[in-house]
């Protein structure tokens, strides 16, 4: 992006990030089509991939990166109560080291409620993210430290005030925690 060339971070000299993604899924509904269960392969191979470099505040391109992995989810949709499930798994890795991608985690939860009365909307959804890499560079020289995981929960009402238009109030990480 713009930025990512001219801010006072960006770097002129910056490729363009290319890549190519491979998927492979299945998906099964069951219940009359009220329950579906899916599976997913994915392969995401990136060259010049843009990162950012904490030490030197610029962006940078890794030569060569691999994100791939599985995700798998169960949905449930009924009339007024649906629900869905998935988790993630995730290999990241810079291929030009070898070492693990930084600031990805090496899996994640999401769970979806919603129940739906007329023109009223509840919708409760929590989010679970595993632990990642990353430096730390709170002294010098910056070291390598695993952040932990965390999980954010957020919390959405609507009506519906007329047939399209909805107003609703949120609150996101209901929890107040800190996480990294």
């Amino acid at each position: 992006t713009r930025d990512q060339l001219y801010s006072p971070y960006g770097t002129v000299d910056l490729n363009p990030e290319t890549g190519t993604s491979y998927e492979l899924g299945l998906e099964k509904s069951l219940m009359d089509e009220c329950l579906t269960l899916s599976l997913v392969w994915f392969h995401n191979r990136y060259d010049d991939m843009i990162d950012y470099d904490m030490n030197t505040n610029s962006y940078f391109n890794i030569t060569q990166a691999t994100i791939k992995g599985l995700e798998a989810g169960v949905r449930y949709g009924g009339k007024a109560l649906s629900w869905q499930v998935f988790y993630n798994y995730y290999d990241t890795k810079d291929d030009t080291t070898g070492e693990r991608l930084l600031r990805r985690p090496d899996s994640s939860f999401t769970a979806k409620l919603d129940y739906l009365r007329g023109r009223l909307g509840f919708h409760l959804n929590m989010m679970a993210s595993g632990g990642r890499d990353d430096m730390d560079f709170s002294a010098g020289p910056a070291a390598m430290v695993e952040l932990s995981s965390y999980t954010l929960f957020n919390l959405n009402v609507d009506y519906g005030v007329t047939q399209n238009p909805t107003s609703y109030p949120q609150a996101r990480a209901v929890t107040d925690s800190n996480f990294a």
